[in-house]
């Protein structure tokens, strides 16, 4: 006897368009007056690319696979995580 799959799939791809790319913040103690600083971190990139793909398989029996992707590509950065999921239900 033959178990019967059902295969799903889903993706979903974005562009993020970063219209202040700058990553700088303004900051004053209320408590001092006179006290500001400026406080600047990483810049981010101004375009990126956004995607995120999953599958999952489906057995009869209650088991089932899936595996989500997602990622960020740019030219300043690169990151992109999965995973990989077993389940049983019964």
């Amino acid at each position: 006897m033959q178990q019967r799959l059902d295969p799903d799939a889903e993706q979903s791809f974005a562009w993020a368009d970063d219209y202040s790319p700058t990553a700088s913040v303004a900051a004053t103690f209320q408590i001092l007056p006179g006290t500001s600083f400026v406080a600047n971190g990483a810049s981010a990139a101004r375009d990126a690319a956004l995607t995120t793909v999953s599958a999952e398989v489906k057995w009869r029996n209650g088991f089932s696979l899936a595996g989500p992707f997602e990622g960020e590509f740019s030219n300043v950065r690169r990151s992109h995580a999965g995973k990989g999921v077993a389940r049983c239900q019964w």
